[in-house]
């Protein structure tokens, strides 16, 4: 239950009765004077005196001021609408704040539960501790109530569950809490684990128990995966009764949706497999699988490389005896791949990322010079040897053909016939750094057969397993972006009992992992995170201390969900991928039956003291310029007044009862725009929605690309980017905008226009972008910068000039010759040298070019470029990244280097040594 109306320092409020003396002290008037005539004035009579004072202060000018007192003294006694009953209990009081990712969708109303409590009357005497249960549990020092408000506040939910026991050893180091009084903000959830069970035994012995939950909001989670041959299948499971509705969303890396999957769980069911079936391009394409309705991370599953279904193709040799071997290479791929059989010509495409030859001994040379095109471009190559395979390596004689990784030895070395006396060989062991490093020696492998690589090896060869006698069993190589691997018998069980075995499925599953450009199974060496997920299920940047997580925990999900190595081959950590838990709702059966169950507050405490402070300075500017309008002289006195009750005020919230909440009333802050107040609370640089889906989304992953490559690279630290409406968003907030232009951009409004000169004027700096450079000519205009003078036309610009050689922006954090982007074309214009002004820190307001430089900063979640980067490769998208590390650095700290980068030529020019 909440009351009306109650103040924090209800002292104040007697400062209200000398409202009526004040009034009758100002409206008093000395005696009336002694009338005695003198004649000389007659010679007066008729004049006019224009100055004249009156007689009394105006009523209304009285009231005006009386007025203003009275919401001073009312403002600061701390009111507070609808603020909390005084608790009966002032004893100590621990919170238990289960911060994990089922408490993020109602993580903000119980962050408002207890600062509404911190409000109620007397609060700040209570003690309080704060204990957090995701994670590894904390518990704080002993702290007041509104203090552990303000520590809630500023705290998110985890992407973990809530560890009972080892919250239990980290109360039992610190309390004997069953003394305290409990409130305890739940995440709806408890599981079946011993540890949860002591957790509960232990609430019912305690003295108090207040539990806070939202009925009814027990969450739905993605709990498996799995990726076949005719598609994906999640697992959706939901925690407590009733039946469910939602929807399925599977979104690319860049963000884009890719397929809304409805589901339905109906009352009789806690688990549903819903199959997702998509093309394989689409399928290939998804990085992460989300509810809609499902705010959190338990209900995200994110996919790695090792989930896409590579294109395969298959090559068979036409002769009979041979034609059994495809037959085992298709049950070991046709789950794993979309299987094609074909011509070489047929199959070397880049949607192809994987071919086998199945002991294809002799290639022609056009067939051979796809085939290594193919793998440089980035494919991989995978050759099974037979008969074919060793007279085709008899005729290259010692030179190694450029479509195997070794160099061969012409014929077969055999193993157990009659004219041997060498018994078959088993697998002796593994390569620790390849894909196969992890793998269990199998006990039902025997080799009879083998091709035989010659003994002086080349740089770069590598073998991933080999025989007992240590011959090789595969082997491999790098070439250019793609791989050449080798086993060396065939894929038949006539050399050798691989094909029967279990392990040889395995086996190609890594093969194919590889063509998917995905890291292993099991990974072999530490990987660190580059994108973790919070509670809210949000990819984000790891913390600086993050470190690289060992394989084994990797593997069993005990580390942080999110990805893991880096962009170009990242291992999926996901929330319920080392077997979480089951979990149920927390009822009231689980509880002690004098606990106290509570809901989000139906209306929230608003404290009214700041609001009664802003209307009495509005009163009293309102005086001053009646005082202004009369004379100078009382509109100084005013002046001094409103200083004097300011400065007073200031110190009866420091000195009086309540002093907190009295100084949270002095915040006289006018309300922001939510979006504006956070720009302004974290440095972000910001781009203009131009409407256009594509256009924005790539302006989007530009900027974040770039905030990525500047906290690693430098002392900034911003946020991540956020578009703009400049129609009607606040753009002060912001050291930077983007703006692309496009020759089908909107005509923005004059008032639009204004919006960005004032920008400009304050200090910020607008870059506008055309993207057209390598197709400006110096008589011509592109679309684009025909839209971009039709804009130009209508804005008040400052004079520009182009880019000059060892210009700040080249030289603020790197020294560079130009401002590079996806493309180096057309000139750059910048703001005058002559129109810089000291008061913005000479920094450019305006800079032109058609550079492309978002498309050259893109990067999806994962970090992965998303255009190419153009001419250069590269190379010209890391000048890209520090042309954009340039320009934020001039836009944030204006030009401090300027005189810096110059300081040997002013020794020169002083004569130093």
């Amino acid at each position: 239950m909440m009351s009306s109306l109650s103040f924090t320092a209800p002292l104040l409020l007697a400062g209200l009765v000398i409202l009526p003396a004040l009034w009758w002290l100002l409206r008093a008037t000395p005696p009336a004077p002694k009338r005695v005539p003198f004649g000389g004035l007659m010679f007066l009579s008729g004049l006019n005196d224009e100055n004249q004072t009156p007689a009394r202060t105006p009523w209304w000018l009285l009231l005006l001021r009386l007025a203003a007192l009275a919401l001073v003294i009312v403002g600061l006694s701390g009111p507070i609408l609808n603020a909390p009953e005084e608790q009966s209990d002032t004893g100590p009081l621990l919170i238990i704040v289960d911060d994990s990712w089922a408490a993020a969708p109602h993580w903000r109303r119980a962050q408002e539960m207890v600062q509404n409590l911190a409000l109620a009357p007397k609060a700040g005497a209570r003690t309080v501790r704060l204990v957090t249960t995701a994670g590894v549990p904390t518990v704080s020092d002993p702290m007041p109530l509104r203090d552990a408000a303000a520590q809630l506040d500023g705290m998110v939910p985890k992407a973990a569950l809530p560890d009972r026991a080892a919250t239990l050893s980290a109360l039992a180091e610190v309390i004997d809490w069953r003394d305290w009084s409990l409130l305890w903000l739940s995440d709806g959830v408890i599981g079946r684990r011993r540890g949860d069970q002591a957790f509960l035994t232990t609430i019912r012995q305690t003295r108090q128990v207040t539990l806070f939950r939202v009925p009814g909001a027990a969450p739905t989670t993605l709990t498996g995966l799995e990726a076949g041959g005719n598609g994906l299948v999640a697992t959706l499971t939901r925690i407590g009764g009733g039946a469910r509705q939602g929807t399925l969303v599977a979104t690319s890396a860049d963000g884009r949706a890719i397929a809304d999957l409805p589901f339905a769980i109906d009352g009789d069911a806690s688990t549903l497999s819903l199959p997702i079936n998509l093309p394989l391009a689409l399928r290939n394409e998804v990085a992460r699988l989300s509810i809609l309705e499902q705010p959190h991370a338990g209900a995200v599953w994110l996919l790695d490389a090792g989930t896409k279904r590579v294109r395969a193709g298959l090559v068979s040799a036409a002769a009979a005896s041979l034609l059994d071997s495809g037959f085992y290479i298709k049950q070991a791929l046709t789950d794993r791949t979309a299987l094609f059989e074909g011509r070489i010509d047929e199959l070397t495409t880049p949607e192809t990322g994987l071919i086998v030859l199945d002991d294809i001994g002799t290639l022609r040379p056009a067939d051979e010079e796809r085939l290594i095109n193919w793998v440089n471009a980035g494919g991989v190559l995978l050759r099974f040897a037979g008969p074919n395979t060793a007279s085709a390596a008899g005729r290259d004689g010692p030179l190694r053909n450029p479509t195997y990784p070794v160099a061969l030895r012409g014929g077969e070395r055999s193993f157990g016939g009659a004219l041997t006396w060498a018994d078959p060989q088993g697998v002796g062991g593994y390569d620790a750094e390849g894909p196969f490093g992890d793998l269990p020696l199998p006990d039902d492998v025997a080799v009879r057969r083998q091709v035989l690589s010659r003994a002086s090896a080349e740089p770069g060869d590598q073998v991933w397993a080999h025989l007992a006698d240590g011959t090789p069993l595969v082997t491999a190589r790098a070439e250019g972006q793609g791989l050449l691997i080798l086993i060396h018998v065939t894929a038949s069980p006539t050399w050798s009992d691989l094909p029967l075995s279990t392990i040889f499925p395995t086996m190609m599953d890594r093969l194919v992992r590889l063509a998917a450009g995905a890291a292993p199974a099991r990974p072999t060496q530490p990987l660190a995170p580059y994108r973790v997920l919070n509670g809210y299920g949000i990819l984000t940047d790891p913390p600086q201390n993050a470190r690289p997580a060992d394989p084994s925990d990797l593997v069993a999900g005990a580390v942080a969900p999110g990805l893991y190595g880096d962009q170009t081959g990242g291992f999926a950590v996901n929330t319920y991928q080392g077997g979480q838990p089951t979990l149920d709702p927390i009822t009231a059966s689980l509880l002690p039956p004098t606990a106290i169950l509570r809901g989000p507050d139906g209306i929230a405490a608003k404290a009214l003291g700041p609001s009664l402070l802003v209307a009495a300075l509005v009163l009293y500017l309102a005086d001053m310029l009646a005082l202004l309008v009369t004379r100078w002289r009382e509109a100084r006195q005013g002046v001094a007044a409103m200083i004097a009750i300011g400065v007073m005020g200031t110190l009866a919230g420091a000195l009086l009862p309540g002093g907190t909440a009295t100084a949270q009333a002095m915040d006289l802050r006018p309300d922001l725009d939510p979006k504006a107040e956070e720009a302004a609370l974290r440095t972000r640089f910001a781009y203009v929605m131009t409407g256009n889906p594509a256009v924005d989304r790539i302006s989007d992953a530009g900027l974040t690309g770039l905030t990525r490559e500047a906290i690693r690279r430098t002392a900034l630290e911003p946020a991540l980017p956020t578009g703009v409406d400049i129609e009607r968003d606040d753009l002060s907030v912001y050291p930077l905008i983007y703006w692309p232009i496009t020759a089908d951009s909107f005509a923005p409004s004059d008032s639009a226009l204004s919006r960005l000169e004032a920008f400009m004027a304050g200090g910020g700096m607008l870059i506008i972008d055309t993207q057209d450079g390598e197709r400006q000519t110096p008589g011509g205009n592109t679309p684009a910068g025909q839209q971009l003078k039709t804009v130009l036309q209508r804005m008040d610009i400052p004079p520009l000039e182009p880019l000059s050689a060892g210009h700040i922006l080249t030289k603020s954090f790197f020294r560079l010759e130009d401002l590079h982007g996806r493309n180096s074309g057309g000139t750059v214009w910048v703001e005058a040298q002559v129109a810089l002004r000291e008061t913005t820190d000479s920094v450019p307001s305006l800079i032109i070019a058609g550079r492309d430089w978002a498309a050259a900063w893109a990067v999806d979640d994962g970090g992965r470029p998303l255009r190419p980067a153009g001419p250069g490769g590269n190379a010209r998208r890391e000048y890209a990244f520090r042309t954009g590390i340039n320009i934020a650095m001039v836009a944030l700290t204006g030009n401090y280097k300027s005189d810096q980068v110059h300081v040997q030529d002013l020794l020169d020019q002083m004569g130093a040594p």
